[in-house]
């Protein structure tokens, strides 16, 4: 499980040019095309946290569908670290022939080739021979590793995963004087005697039932069948941990010292200067993609991570670590949680991503994530529990941040019923520097062609181009479209116009978003945000209003919502406004139930229509 540093290329650039389509409804998301008929993992531990295990799997395939995805086995291991030796694998046909995997049939790969300076995250591919429907996959293989994440730490996670498993059996020999903490949801164990000096613990997965998900709920590991084991005591212990191999590595140095001074030579404010520091670690450190897990929970030192110019996340919130305290701004990390509620465990399954907190301005701060500007956390950080590694003491991340949109669009309808329009955007808060970042690296013909592109996901036709203002300003950030639609009324003719509002994103996403689900049985997502939109309906001479919607003004403990239909002369102007703030970053089924109704009243209000006709 890892922490994604902020939202996609691809998310960005959907909220940027798209509406969101509505999800699938919830549904079983395991495969029901494989079945893992055994799985047996037998770990070994030394008092040093190092172990092996022996790992004995076996998989049918179901459906032909399955073929191709399922006929190669992938084990991940850490090059530096850790050791894999394949001992057995074959695929057993139906009438109990066995067919080996030869050693040509076994390859080894680098996971992600820009990660490797820090973590040589390795893959050993085990490729089958002669799949088909029926067949067994075998195999049997033994992984070491030989240095822990933390001296003397041992910890574990174990799902039941996409597939069914009718049979998975966990167990741990340790030895006794090294206790066991757990968290366990479907799993059940017994403890008992081992060899000499050695005790083991024993977990047997007690059920396999359907795993739900539903449209932005939280993830099924935090809720289904899992099996989480560690040696450390308790948060404090894990931190304190954590903190002896990076606490030296972040230390002010002459040069962390020479460079904070020029940064914040021209602020004044405490808080200024740290978000000037951050943003220069954030613009200026290249981010690469590495997890804290083996090998990867100390950081390199900051004046390396200077001379280099890159870094992973830990490498990000040492170096910030070392330009704050060069300007006596105290900071500790603070390693964030994959969970929004916590298992009853420390483990770094648990905290598995770092960011950096600054007690004195209670700002928390993510300099790796390259797209989101200091003084506000990408979407998915928010409402985390985190762990501040120099206190020893748990804390929240912001349930909210300020995510603002405000829309000004302009329809100039002509007699034929095609229409010129323009539009202008101001994002706001945690989306001026994600937007403006996206439209940074976008194309110039992706650009001019970005109002055909909104048009055809409306289902209209017609083109125009996007005119994407100063890259270069912080703050705020304004861009406009211009461009012309085919046919926004049929005229001539008595005809139906859409309120629209907006081209892309904003309150119409944000509905889509709320309404994804019919029912829900999960917590989700159901971030605050602030959209303000109008729209000005310029109409040709001849041409006359028959009929508007009429205003409507809703109110929910979470929403807020308002629209308005005014006409002045040839001029019909449309006014909404959408507040979502629920006051903590999960929504409840119940509370999904409650908003329903208010939900739907929006979505008709959303597909409301001004009827116009040409004059007689």
């Amino acid at each position: 499980m890892t922490m994604p540093r902020h939202i996609s290329s691809l998310a960005a650039l959907a909220l940027l040019l798209c509406h969101p389509a509505p999800a699938a409804a919830s549904t079983d998301a395991r495969d029901d095309a494989v079945v893992v008929e055994r799985d047996e993992q037998a770990f070994t531990v030394q008092a040093d946290g190092s172990y092996q295990v022996r790992i004995e799997r076996n998989y049918r395939i179901v459906q032909a569908r399955a073929i191709d995805k399922a006929s190669q086995e992938s084990i991940e291991f850490d090059g530096k670290t850790e050791t894999v030796e394949l001992l057995a694998a074959y695929t057993e046909k139906p009438d109990g022939r066995r067919i080996a995997v030869s050693p040509e049939q076994v390859r080894f790969q680098q996971r992600t080739l820009d990660a490797s300076t820090f973590q040589d995250r390795r893959v050993m591919i085990v490729v089958y021979p002669k799949v088909a429907v029926g067949d067994l996959l075998s195999s049997t293989y033994v992984l070491r590793r030989l240095t822990p994440p933390l001296p003397g730490h041992f910890e574990d996670y174990t799902a039941s995963g996409a597939y069914h498993r009718p049979s998975l059996h966990v167990s741990y020999d340790l030895p006794e004087n090294m206790p066991l903490y757990f968290d366990a949801i479907g799993f059940r164990g017994t403890r008992s005697p081992g060899a000499p000096g050695r005790t083991i613990h024993r977990w047997e997965l007690s059920g396999d039932g359907a795993v739900l998900t539903e449209s932005d709920a939280i993830s099924w590991y935090e809720t289904h069948e899992r099996l989480l084991v560690s040696t450390t005591r308790d948060g404090a212990a894990l931190g304190a941990a954590y903190d002896a191999l990076a606490r030296p590595r972040s230390a002010p140095t002459a040069k962390s010292r020479a460079l904070a001074d020029q940064l914040c030579a021209k602020t004044g404010a405490q808080r200024a200067c740290a978000l000037a520091l951050a943003d220069w670690v954030r613009t200026h450190i290249r981010t690469v993609t590495t997890t804290l897990g083996p090998a990867g929970v100390a950081p390199r030192a900051a004046d390396e991570v200077l001379a280099t110019g890159v870094g992973d996340a830990k490498d990000h919130v040492a170096l910030l670590e070392s330009l704050l305290g060069a300007r006596a701004i105290d900071s500790t990390p603070a390693l964030i949680s994959s969970y929004y509620v916590l298992p009853g465990v420390a483990s770094l399954n648990v905290f598995d991503y770092v960011i950096t907190f600054i007690p004195g301005l209670d700002l928390y701060v993510d300099s790796s994530a390259t797209n989101i500007a200091a003084g506000y956390l990408p979407a998915v950080q928010l409402g985390r529990p985190v762990l501040l590694t120099h206190a020893g003491r748990m804390a929240r991340t912001p349930a909210a941040q300020v995510q603002t949109r405000t829309t000004e669009t302009e329809w100039k309808l002509g007699p034929d019923g095609g229409a010129e329009f323009g539009e202008t955007v101001t994002a706001g808060g945690m989306y001026a520097e994600l937007i403006r970042s996206e439209v940074r690296n976008t194309r110039t013909p992706d650009l001019e062609r970005a109002g055909e592109r909104l048009l055809n996901v409306i289902g209209y036709k017609g083109g125009g181009a996007l005119d994407p203002g100063n890259l270069e300003a912080g703050g705020s950030y304004v861009y406009k479209y211009a461009g012309k639609v085919e046919q926004l009324a049929a005229l001539p003719g008595p005809s139906g116009m859409p309120t629209l509002t907006t081209l892309n994103a904003g309150i119409r996403a944000k509905w889509n978003t709320l309404t994804a689900e019919k029912e829900r049985t999960l917590s989700f997502l159901c971030q605050a945000e602030d959209f303000d939109e109008q729209a000005r309906f310029i109409l040709p001479e001849g041409v006359r209003v028959f009929a508007m919607p009429k205003p409507l003004e809703l109110h929910d403990p979470f929403i807020d919502y308002s629209a308005s239909y005014t006409q002045d002369g040839t001029t019909v102007l449309v006014k909404r406004s959408l507040h979502v703030h629920p006051g903590d970053i999960l929504c409840s089924a119940q509370d999904h139930q409650r908003m329903r109704p208010l939900l739907a009243r929006i979505g008709r209000d959303l597909s409301s229509q001004i009827i116009v006709r040409s004059a007689p």
